[in-house]
């Protein structure tokens, strides 16, 4: 038996209509969660960004707050916090200075005092040689000296000590600054050679770029220049000198260290 064409509808077609319809309309419904899904991350995005202006915002309100302060402080007639700091410094840099001077002036006084006694001890010894000397001499012998000759060398002994004890006092206590001594001689009538005079050549030049070893080394010119028992209209010239030399090197300390102090607090404020 042979089917006529077109006499009955297939089943098949109609079930594959359905099946188009339910795949178009899921579709559909998918893309539709996609969109919903960028724009819900968009909203996000958008609020993130929208939190970095009001920082902004709120750390410029910071700084203004901040400026306004610091003008404040700087209003006429009132001192910061900062600058009554410097001037506290000041002081106790100027009281630091001050001590370091007279611990320095110390020390050179010890020294000077141990330069004493030394030379006390060798005029003794001196003086003990130069005895037993005429000690010899008053024995007696073919060729004793009159009196006027022993007194005349007696006169040129004690003035020998005299002369070396002085300049050996200039040399002890002025150190590296001090040259040797040198002496002028006599020739006594016992045909020995006796100094008359002498002299200690001394540096009294500041050192460049250092008033505080400037301060130091006029400290120990000063006591070498006084040093001997009775110094002369000489050596205290010299002494007056570098006392000049000293005070001048002490302004120049105090105006550095107050340089340098002003230039710490200038970097703390800024």
């Amino acid at each position: 038996m042979q089917p006529v064409a077109g006499s009955h509808s297939n089943p098949w077609d109609a079930f594959s209509t359905q099946f188009r319809a339910r795949h178009d309309q899921l579709a559909s419904q998918r893309q539709s969660g996609e969109a919903l899904h960028a724009s819900n991350s968009a909203k996000d995005a958008l609020k993130a960004n929208e939190a970095d202006p009001r920082r902004v915002v709120q750390e410029t309100s910071k700084t203004t707050d901040a400026e306004e302060t610091q003008s404040k402080d700087k209003r006429p007639g009132i001192f910061s916090e900062t600058a009554r700091n410097a001037l506290e410094i000041n002081d106790a840099e100027r009281r630091e200075a001050a001590n370091d001077v007279a611990a320095d002036d110390e020390a050179e006084e010890t020294k000077a005092e141990e330069a004493r006694v030394k030379e006390a001890k060798a005029e003794e010894a001196e003086a003990e040689e130069a005895e037993a000397e005429e000690a010899k001499k008053d024995k007696g012998g073919p060729n004793d000296l009159t009196e006027e000759e022993e007194q005349m060398v007696r006169d040129l002994a004690a003035r020998d000590r005299e002369v070396r004890a002085h300049e050996q006092a200039h040399a002890s206590v002025g150190g590296q600054y001090a040259g040797a001594p040198t002496y002028s001689y006599q020739s006594g009538p016992d045909g020995k050679q006796y100094a008359i005079g002498g002299e200690v050549s001394i540096d009294i030049s500041p050192i460049k770029g250092d008033p505080k070893a400037t301060i130091n080394k006029m400290q120990v010119v000063i006591a070498a220049a006084l040093a001997p028992a009775e110094p002369s209209g000489q050596d205290r010239k010299v002494a007056s000198l570098a006392q000049s030399m000293q005070a001048q090197a002490y302004g120049e300390l105090m105006s550095q260290r107050a340089e340098e102090r002003s230039g710490e607090a200038y970097d703390k404020t800024a």
